[in-house]
């Protein structure tokens, strides 16, 4: 896959933007905590990827300001 991904123009940079790990959990009936690793592993398989690509810069943002008063 990477090979044919490779066919392309690779961009030099790109962002994520990581949401929904709770409601991943709760659909799941898993506990929020458990949505948050999977939700980790998934960005580092995506990394993983990008790196394998050849992308020189990954930026990601996993945490809004408004999360800070949930429990």
């Amino acid at each position: 896959m990477i090979k044919v991904l490779k066919q392309g123009n690779v961009p030099r940079s790109i962002a994520f933007i990581m949401d929904g790990n709770r409601r991943y959990a709760t659909n799941k009936s898993m506990k929020k905590h458990e949505g948050h690793e999977f939700g980790f592993q998934k960005l580092r398989e995506t990394l993983n990827w990008g790196l394998a690509l050849g992308v020189k810069e990954m930026t990601v943002y996993a945490l809004s300001i408004d999360n800070l008063a949930r429990e």
